[in-house]
């Protein structure tokens, strides 16, 4: 099934307050119908390792990685990968 919503959730070194953020998205009630799409902002600190938990826990989390340009560019390539009818950034 295609997602209805895709959410974006730009990482730089958010490994304290990472797993809370993801937690969250993950009991949504309609977590089934959504996409989420981690754009890894080139984190120098553990989000990396986190968000690979997570994407491998859940099939409809999906990480990018890339090198550090600053939240604008981290949404923007989250978008250009979602595959939703509505995008949260």
């Amino acid at each position: 099934m295609d997602p209805k919503i895709s959410v974006i959730i730009p990482v730089y070194n958010a490994e304290k307050y990472l797993r809370k953020c993801l937690d969250s998205v993950m009991h949504q009630t309609i977590f089934d119908q959504l996409e989420v799409v981690d754009v890894n902002d080139g984190s120098t600190d553990a989000s990396g390792s986190i968000l690979a938990d997570y994407a491998d826990k859940y099939s409809n989390v999906n990480v990018m990685t890339q090198k550090n340009q600053g939240i604008a560019k981290a949404r923007q390539a989250g978008l250009k990968n979602t595959r939703g009818g509505i995008s949260y950034i």
